[in-house]
Protein backbone atom coordinates (compact mmCIF):
# COMPACT_ATOMS: atom_id res chain seq x y z
CA UNK A 1 0.00 0.00 0.00
CA UNK A 2 2.72 2.39 0.68
CA UNK A 3 4.30 2.06 -2.62
CA UNK A 4 0.70 2.84 -4.42
CA UNK A 5 0.32 5.59 -2.10
CA UNK A 6 4.06 6.98 -2.53
CA UNK A 7 3.38 6.88 -6.28
CA UNK A 8 0.07 7.78 -6.86
CA UNK A 9 0.59 11.02 -4.49
CA UNK A 10 3.99 12.19 -6.41
CA UNK A 11 5.47 12.33 -2.84
CA UNK A 12 8.58 11.08 -4.68
CA UNK A 13 8.89 13.11 -7.31
CA UNK A 14 8.13 15.78 -4.55
CA UNK A 15 10.96 14.89 -2.53
CA UNK A 16 13.00 14.93 -5.62
CA UNK A 17 11.92 18.62 -6.63
CA UNK A 18 12.52 20.03 -3.27
CA UNK A 19 16.22 18.47 -2.63
CA UNK A 20 17.31 19.78 -6.56
CA UNK A 21 15.55 23.63 -5.39
CA UNK A 22 16.21 23.86 -1.96
CA UNK A 23 17.98 26.84 -1.63
CA UNK A 24 15.02 28.46 -3.71
CA UNK A 25 12.71 27.39 -0.43
CA UNK A 26 12.30 29.22 2.79
CA UNK A 27 10.52 27.76 5.52
CA UNK A 28 8.83 30.71 7.72
CA UNK A 29 6.26 30.24 10.63
CA UNK A 30 2.91 31.43 9.55
CA UNK A 31 0.24 33.16 11.97
CA UNK A 32 -3.02 30.90 11.71
CA UNK A 33 -5.21 33.41 13.26
CA UNK A 34 -3.72 36.29 11.05
CA UNK A 35 -4.01 33.94 7.86
CA UNK A 36 -8.15 32.71 8.84
CA UNK A 37 -8.71 36.72 10.03
CA UNK A 38 -7.36 37.53 6.17
CA UNK A 39 -9.58 35.00 4.26
CA UNK A 40 -12.77 36.03 7.10
CA UNK A 41 -12.53 39.27 5.41
CA UNK A 42 -11.74 38.37 1.99
CA UNK A 43 -14.98 36.35 1.98
CA UNK A 44 -16.94 39.10 3.55
CA UNK A 45 -16.18 41.37 0.73
CA UNK A 46 -17.09 38.84 -1.92
CA UNK A 47 -20.64 38.30 -0.48
CA UNK A 48 -20.72 41.77 0.03
CA UNK A 49 -20.08 43.00 -3.71
CA UNK A 50 -22.64 39.56 -4.76
CA UNK A 51 -25.04 40.98 -2.06
CA UNK A 52 -25.06 44.42 -3.87
CA UNK A 53 -25.10 42.91 -7.30
CA UNK A 54 -28.30 41.02 -6.09
CA UNK A 55 -30.06 43.84 -4.81
CA UNK A 56 -29.32 46.01 -7.67
CA UNK A 57 -30.60 42.99 -10.16
CA UNK A 58 -33.87 42.79 -7.37
CA UNK A 59 -34.33 46.41 -7.70
CA UNK A 60 -34.02 46.71 -11.47
CA UNK A 61 -36.72 43.46 -11.90
CA UNK A 62 -39.20 45.05 -9.51
CA UNK A 63 -38.91 48.11 -11.59
CA UNK A 64 -39.04 46.27 -14.81
CA UNK A 65 -42.08 44.46 -13.25
CA UNK A 66 -43.91 47.71 -12.63
CA UNK A 67 -43.61 49.29 -15.80
CA UNK A 68 -44.53 46.26 -17.87
CA UNK A 69 -47.80 46.32 -19.61
CA UNK A 70 -49.54 43.22 -19.76
CA UNK A 71 -50.63 41.74 -23.39
CA UNK A 72 -53.26 39.49 -23.40
CA UNK A 73 -53.26 39.08 -27.30
CA UNK A 74 -49.39 38.63 -27.40
CA UNK A 75 -48.36 35.56 -29.66
CA UNK A 76 -45.11 33.81 -29.37
CA UNK A 77 -44.39 34.70 -33.11
CA UNK A 78 -44.24 38.62 -31.53
CA UNK A 79 -41.19 37.29 -29.03
CA UNK A 80 -37.87 37.30 -30.09
CA UNK A 81 -36.04 35.35 -27.21
CA UNK A 82 -33.61 32.26 -27.00
CA UNK A 83 -35.30 28.88 -26.18
CA UNK A 84 -32.52 27.05 -24.39
CA UNK A 85 -34.54 23.63 -25.71
CA UNK A 86 -34.16 25.21 -29.34
CA UNK A 87 -31.28 22.68 -30.33
CA UNK A 88 -33.62 19.88 -29.67
CA UNK A 89 -36.40 21.57 -31.45
CA UNK A 90 -35.11 22.18 -34.97
CA UNK A 91 -36.36 20.90 -37.80
CA UNK A 92 -34.43 19.78 -40.69
CA UNK A 93 -35.43 19.89 -44.25
CA UNK A 94 -33.24 18.73 -47.27
CA UNK A 95 -30.76 18.82 -44.71
CA UNK A 96 -31.07 23.38 -43.80
CA UNK A 97 -31.73 23.35 -40.19
CA UNK A 98 -35.23 25.27 -39.62
CA UNK A 99 -36.51 26.39 -36.20
CA UNK A 100 -39.74 25.88 -34.93
CA UNK A 101 -40.25 29.74 -34.22
CA UNK A 102 -38.08 31.82 -37.05
CA UNK A 103 -38.66 34.55 -34.23
CA UNK A 104 -36.50 32.91 -32.10
CA UNK A 105 -33.11 33.76 -31.55
CA UNK A 106 -29.99 31.39 -32.54
CA UNK A 107 -27.21 32.67 -30.70
CA UNK A 108 -23.08 31.73 -31.25
CA UNK A 109 -21.21 30.37 -28.21
CA UNK A 110 -17.61 30.44 -27.20
CA UNK A 111 -15.78 28.16 -24.85
CA UNK A 112 -14.76 29.90 -21.51
CA UNK A 113 -12.60 28.19 -19.17
CA UNK A 114 -13.86 29.66 -16.16
CA UNK A 115 -17.24 27.96 -16.92
CA UNK A 116 -15.71 24.80 -18.92
CA UNK A 117 -18.54 25.19 -21.00
CA UNK A 118 -19.51 27.19 -24.32
CA UNK A 119 -21.30 30.83 -23.41
CA UNK A 120 -22.81 33.63 -24.93
CA UNK A 121 -22.30 37.02 -22.78
CA UNK A 122 -24.77 39.16 -24.35
CA UNK A 123 -27.61 36.94 -23.74
CA UNK A 124 -29.45 34.77 -21.03
CA UNK A 125 -30.93 31.08 -22.17
CA UNK A 126 -34.86 30.50 -21.02
CA UNK A 127 -35.83 27.04 -20.46
CA UNK A 128 -39.67 26.51 -20.00
CA UNK A 129 -40.50 23.24 -18.30
CA UNK A 130 -41.74 20.88 -20.59
CA UNK A 131 -45.21 20.50 -18.77
CA UNK A 132 -45.70 24.47 -19.03
CA UNK A 133 -46.95 25.58 -23.00
CA UNK A 134 -44.37 28.10 -24.24
CA UNK A 135 -46.55 29.98 -25.71
CA UNK A 136 -48.86 30.77 -23.10
CA UNK A 137 -50.05 34.49 -22.65
CA UNK A 138 -48.65 34.75 -19.09
CA UNK A 139 -45.20 33.03 -20.44
CA UNK A 140 -44.79 35.24 -23.20
CA UNK A 141 -45.57 38.34 -20.93
CA UNK A 142 -42.74 37.31 -18.40
CA UNK A 143 -40.01 36.92 -21.27
CA UNK A 144 -41.43 40.45 -22.47
CA UNK A 145 -40.60 41.99 -19.21
CA UNK A 146 -37.59 40.47 -17.95
CA UNK A 147 -35.72 40.37 -21.50
CA UNK A 148 -34.32 43.73 -19.67
CA UNK A 149 -32.72 41.78 -17.47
Amino acid sequence: IDRVFQHITGAQQLKGIYNEERRRFSLVKNQPRRIVEKVALDIEKLLAKKRKALERLASEAERLQREHLWQDGIKELDMAYYDSKAELDYNSIDGEVELENPSQLKLEFVYDPNFKNNVNFSHTAVQIPTDIYKGATVILNELNWTQAL
